[in-house]
């Protein structure tokens, strides 16, 4: 049960940091600077990797995608 605890999270913050980056990245296009575009990837990559370091706590899983065991 703790496994499939730590598997919906990891899968929670996965979505939340793609949703993350499309909607960072797509209201800061138009500015077209690479800062924004570094910025974006940061805010996409935050909640995936808390995601997947509490799995890791968890389960000690190291796969980093959620879809890979």
């Amino acid at each position: 049960m703790l496994e499939r605890l730590a598997l919906v999270i990891h899968w929670i913050g996965f979505i939340i940091g793609a949703v993350s980056f499309l909607a960072f990245t797509l209201t800061f296009m138009t500015a077209g600077s690479f800062w924004y575009l570094l910025s974006g990837v940061m805010f996409g990559i935050g909640p995936h990797l808390c995601g997947w370091l509490i799995r890791f706590i968890l389960t000690g899983n190291k796969s980093f995608f959620p879809w890979k065991s």
